[in-house]
């Protein structure tokens, strides 16, 4: 059988998406399957407008609180529904923090939980 795209080629294979034999200069492999340059090529595309759909939702509905779901903003340092921290700063320094470290990287004074709820 020869490749759709190149008369006179030997196929090595089919694509995953349209089905169409291809050659090994057609071929493109992706998480174990193959596809032709079209179906590839159309593949990232759809994959970017994904990409740019999600950077959009959250621009449009925000992020959400990790305790009550809740829209919030991420300039906000608690929120205003269920009064969880969201920021963490360094008793010590006032230096940010990430939620996940449990001694500040700056000061080394140990931090407190972020899920502790108000202060």
């Amino acid at each position: 059988m020869d490749c759709f795209y190149h008369s006179g080629k030997p196929a090595v294979g089919s694509c995953t998406n349209c089905g169409h034999p291809i050659c090994v200069d057609c071929l493109n492999k992706h998480a174990g399957k193959n596809y032709c340059d079209t179906c590839a090529k159309r593949m990232q595309l759809d994959t970017g407008d994904i990409a740019n759909l999600t950077g959009l939702f959250r621009k449009v509905f925000g992020e959400r609180c990790p305790e009550c779901g809740k829209p919030i903003s991420s300039e906000y340092k608690i929120c205003p529904f269920c009064e969880t921290k969201l920021v963490l700063s360094c008793s010590s320094c006032g230096r940010q923090l990430n939620p996940n470290w449990k001694v500040c990287p700056y000061c080394a004074t140990v931090v407190e939980s972020l899920s502790s709820g108000p202060e």
